[in-house]
């Protein structure tokens, strides 16, 4: 889907079988774009301009929105808590903080942060309900994030932190 809303350098977002990708022409590769929405199979995109939303039809699992690419990239981000079941890949160009509980069904947070990343007391990641939880050092918006969720997918991927 072309984002034609005053979005710089030709926007592209396109839905597949495992979620929905962005591009624009100040980027080298298409990058996971995902913040919100569910890595599943994406049947069809609409953005909402005025609102500035991106809605993404899935197969089974209903329809989900999310804002559409910015580009901006906050300095450091802090956090407390996470949705229990809300898919969410967060990224700053220089740290994370977070002392949050990630647990529940369906729980996946990802942290991508340009120099360090600190989990602070109070912080967990419970396997115990098929949370999942990954962190990693790179710049804000290069690459993306990995499909996989485990340290066998990361294997010899350098800077992959699996926490």
């Amino acid at each position: 889907y072309d984002d034609n809303n005053g979005s710089p350098n030709d926007a592209l977002y396109i839905g597949t079988d495992i979620g929905v990708f962005y591009r624009d022409n100040t980027l080298g590769d298409w990058i996971p774009f995902s913040n919100g929405l569910p890595v599943v199979e994406v049947t069809d995109l609409e953005i909402n301009e005025s609102a500035g939303l991106l809605r993404a039809g899935t197969y089974g699992r209903g329809v989900w929105q999310t804002p559409v690419y910015d580009g901006a990239c906050a300095a450091s981000l802090s956090f407390t808590a996470h949705s229990p079941s809300t898919p969410a890949f967060h990224s700053a160009g220089n740290s994370i903080t977070s002392s949050a509980v990630i647990a529940g069904a369906g729980a996946n947070v990802k942290y991508k942060a340009g120099q360090r990343i600190t989990l602070t007391p109070g912080f967990r990641a419970s396997a115990s309900t098929d949370a999942k939880f990954l962190s990693y050092i790179g710049a804000c918006i290069s690459g993306g994030v990995p499909p996989g969720y485990n340290r066998s997918s990361l294997n010899g991927l350098p800077g992959y932190l699996v926490k």
